[in-house]
């Protein structure tokens, strides 16, 4: 059975995260009742892992053995064929199989540069680092619970928990910042994480700093992705100038 071209848009939305947090809950629902949504989903999931690695040089080696293959298929195709009357449609077969994969892997590499395929490769989950505080009925024990809902990626908690803070803890904007990032409330993830990045005094500030770099490219905001990564670039002893080298911005 095949998709109908809203369910493989809305794949695609839901690998690229780009789904808001209620039709994200509401498709996750759908996958754990629907096998045929829920193999479609696997499918892209290891297409994607699979052909991710695929850089420049693999590719190009992928295609020169490709050819060789391709030639050896040839020719013991012609020697059969002088043999019997009845060729064999393994060498045709292969040669779709390779074709096949090599359009996979083109299309990984030619993909691969979008902002948003750039955001979900250099993503990880800031940890928690903030100690849950054993005190009963107080501020702190809502931002601990919101804390620990961000590390669950309960994100729809955490945003609840956050927002009845007022204010929220320098420390804590970070993960507040983060949680509206995975649930793709991009504005008001980018306002916070930019107040984190632009404050000296919080001890966050240069994760914040490369955090709003990666929300930049969620969002598709190329031009502030940049400005953002080479302030990073410029600063040997930042803390992510090393993830900042990896992060190639043509």
């Amino acid at each position: 059975m095949e998709l109908n071209p809203e369910d493989d848009q809305l794949l695609d939305s839901y690998l690229k995260e780009e789904l808001p947090q209620v039709a994200r809950e509401k498709l996750q629902k759908r996958l754990a009742q629907e096998p045929v949504l829920a193999e479609a989903l696997s499918m892209r999931q290891l297409i994607s892992k699979g052909v991710k690695p695929l850089g420049r040089q693999h590719l190009k080696k992928l295609f020169q053995e490709a050819d060789k293959e391709l030639d050896a298929s040839t020719n013991s195709t012609s020697i059969n064929l002088l043999q019997s009357s009845k060729p064999s449609l393994f060498p045709w077969l292969a040669a779709a199989s390779i074709a096949i994969l090599l359009g996979l892997a083109i299309w990984w590499t030619l993909d691969s540069s979008t902002p948003n395929r750039l955001y979900l490769a250099h993503y990880e989950p800031f940890p928690n680092l903030i100690a849950p505080i054993d005190k009963g009925g107080s501020n702190e024990d809502v931002l601990a619970e919101a804390v620990q809902a961000y590390e669950r990626a309960d994100y729809a908690t955490a945003t609840q928990k956050f927002e009845l803070l007022e204010p929220i803890e320098k420390d804590a904007r970070i993960y507040y910042g983060l949680t509206l990032l995975q649930s793709n409330q991009m504005k008001e993830a980018i306002a916070e994480l930019t107040l984190v990045a632009s404050d000296k005094d919080n001890r966050f500030q240069q994760a914040g700093e490369w955090y709003l770099v990666l929300a930049y490219l969620k969002n598709k905001e190329v031009a502030a992705a940049k400005i953002a990564h080479q302030k990073i670039l410029a600063t040997p002893n930042h803390r992510y100038f090393g993830k900042a080298k990896e992060l190639v911005l043509d």
